[in-house]
């Protein structure tokens, strides 16, 4: 198959899920290590057999005993990790988990210069980002293949991909391992073109596999200030047929689902969205995460009509926000001017800046070409950068160039 595949890993210190997703493609696949179940968790957990260099992953951890958790957060922190009295850093327990990971696609075909990458996982930080790419240096993926999001994203781009029905209204998604819950709130704002999607998180402690206890939780979850369309139900808590009385209170009024593969299948929608950015409009924008809140834009005139041309386009991460714009400056100002807009898409007033460009050689016709180009630097800023182009081998330019930094 010569069809692009974004293959998803969902990673939690609890339980991992692999899903792919092909282009063209209807929907997003999950895969399940086990033969002929659609059973999708894989324990987050590795362990070694004492003496010789053999290493169990996932379930057969497990099954073998003495599993080794909690190694995915030690590896974002270069910590080390005790195994038969000696220490290894946990960096090399998450490249042998992610390979074991990667394992259960052969069956799907992998090409690793074709395919791409996306990694789930609770907050995209800078070190985390950094700490897959590393990943994926060792099992020989060029880290432009690799992308991390959080779960809130992968929330909001599975629900995007379902039909309009289930997300009339708000979104909730309930998320409970161990003894916590994870509540999220995904809402769209209609009212705009694209339309922008939010996700709200709180988080509720205390949860219990108890009917009675999660009923009573339900008083603070299912307030008069949201409307709820659907509801999904993720993780490994909600096993079981313990929530008889607490799931007839949800299904009131709203369809209900078990997600346990919702944030794989996410991811895979989204990493589709990021390969496929800039080839049709954008049918909505998810602000959060890491993605910047504003577009930038430089104000031009395009046939005698005055306009914006977006150079960073809010709803994109700020790792990928970049751009450039070449536009012919004209005018018989002193000192030569762009004109800048910040155009929050979410809360804010528009803002606009100017860009001096004092000693800009002008033509004799009062004109000169420049190329300007944009930059995040972080998600609260960026950077502009205006450079002198000339008119090709006939009028060279005098390379002159201007920086400035802005936050959005």
């Amino acid at each position: 198959m010569d069809q692009v595949t974004v293959f998803a890993l969902d990673l939690n210190e609890y339980y991992s899920q692999v899903s792919f997703y092909r282009e063209g493609e209807k929907e997003a696949i999950s895969i399940s290590p086990y033969r002929d179940s659609e059973e999708y968790l894989i324990p987050t957990a590795v362990a070694k057999e004492k003496g010789i260099s053999r290493w169990y992953v996932g379930q057969e951890a497990v099954d073998f005993g003495q599993p080794i958790y909690g190694f995915i957060g030690k590896a974002y922190r270069r910590e080390n990790v005790v195994v038969e009295e000696r220490e290894v850093p946990a960096m090399e327990l998450l490249v042998l988990y992610v390979r074991r990971l990667l394992a259960y696609t052969k069956s799907v075909g992998v090409d690793k210069e074709r395919d791409f990458f996306m990694f789930c996982v609770d907050h995209a930080s800078k070190i985390v980002m950094e700490t897959f790419f590393l990943v994926c240096e060792e099992l020989e993926i060029d880290r432009s293949r690799v992308w991390v999001s959080d779960r809130k994203e992968s929330f909001g781009y599975y629900m995007m991909k379902q039909e309009a029905g289930l997300r009339m209204y708000d979104v909730l998604l309930l998320e409970f391992w161990e003894k916590q819950m994870h509540v999220f709130c995904m809402k769209t704002n209609k009212k705009v073109t694209p339309n922008v999607v939010t996700v709200e998180e709180w988080v509720l402690s205390g949860m219990e596999a108890d009917d009675d206890v999660f009923y009573q939780k339900l008083d603070q979850i299912l307030t008069k200030e949201h409307t709820y369309s659907s509801v999904y139900l993720v993780g490994n808590g909600f096993q079981g047929d313990w929530m008889k009385k607490s799931l007839s209170r949800l299904c009131t009024g709203r369809r209900v689902f078990m997600g346990m593969n919702l944030y794989t299948k996410g991811a895979c929608y989204y990493g589709m969205v990021k390969k496929n950015r800039g080839k049709d409009a954008p049918a909505f924008v998810y602000l959060g995460g890491g993605n910047i809140l504003s577009n930038v834009c430089l104000k031009v005139t395009h046939q005698e009509t005055e306009m914006l041309a977006t150079i960073l386009t809010a709803g994109t991460h700020w790792q990928d926000a970049k751009g450039a714009v070449e536009v012919l400056l004209c005018g018989d100002d002193e000192v030569p001017q762009l004109e800048l807009r910040i155009r929050p898409m979410y809360q804010g007033p528009e803002k606009s800046f100017y860009l001096p460009l004092p000693g800009l050689p002008m033509s004799k016709e009062r004109t000169c070409r420049v190329r300007v180009v944009a930059n995040a630097i972080s998600r609260k800023e960026f950077s502009v950068t205006v450079l002198e182009t000339g008119f090709g081998e006939m009028l060279r330019g005098a390379e002159r160039s201007y920086g400035f930094t802005f936050s959005f």
